[in-house]
C-alpha cells in the first residue's frame, strides 16, 4: 500500500506540475515572422511599399487583447486598408536589441509611455502610438502616414 501511495503522489504532482505549466504558456504572437530584430527591420526598412503596423509589449500584457482592438479599429475606420501586422515582445533579448534602439524602445517604456507601444511604418516613416486609446491612434496615425503626413 505504501508503493501504491507513492505512485499515486507521484502522478498527482506530475498532474499538478504538467497543468500550471500549460496554465502558464502565453499564447502565440501574431503576424510576420521574425527570429531578430534584424529580420524586423529588413521588413520595415526594406524595399517595399507595404504598410506596417507592429506591437510592442511587455511581458504580462494582453496583447491578444491589443491585436484584437487594433483589428477592430481597423476594420470599423479604414476597412479598405491593407497592412501586415506583427508583435515583439520588449523582453526579446539580444537579438532584438538593434531593433529596440533604432526605434527608441530599449527595455522599459519612456517615462510617461505605457505599453502597448504600436508603430505604424511606411516606406521607413512613422509613429509610435502608446496608451490607453492606442486603437483609434493607430487609425488617425496610418491615415497620416499613408498621405505623407509624417514631417509636414
Amino acid at each position: 500500500n505504501l508503493n501504491m501511495m507513492k505512485v499515486g503522489f507521484t502522478f498527482i504532482f506530475l498532474a499538478i506540475t504538467f497543468i500550471a505549466s500549460y496554465a502558464q504558456d502565453a499564447p502565440p504572437t501574431e503576424g510576420f515572422e521574425h527570429a531578430s530584430g534584424e529580420d524586423v527591420l529588413i521588413n520595415l526598412q526594406g524595399e517595399n511599399n507595404d504598410f506596417w503596423v507592429v506591437s510592442f509589449f511587455q511581458p504580462g500584457d494582453n496583447y491578444v487583447e491589443v491585436r484584437d482592438q487594433i483589428k477592430q479599429a481597423m476594420t470599423d475606420n479604414l476597412p479598405e486598408e491593407e497592412y501586415k501586422y506583427g508583435e515583439v515582445s520588449l523582453s526579446s533579448g539580444y537579438e532584438y536589441q538593434k531593433l529596440l534602439e533604432t526605434l527608441d524602445l530599449v527595455g522599459e517604456p519612456k517615462r510617461g509611455h505605457t505599453t502597448p507601444q504600436v508603430l505604424t511604418m511606411k516606406g521607413g516613416e512613422g509613429y509610435i502610438v502608446y496608451g490607453p486609446d492606442f486603437a483609434s491612434g493607430v487609425t488617425k496615425r496610418y491615415v497620416q502616414v499613408r498621405d505623407g503626413g509624417v514631417f509636414k
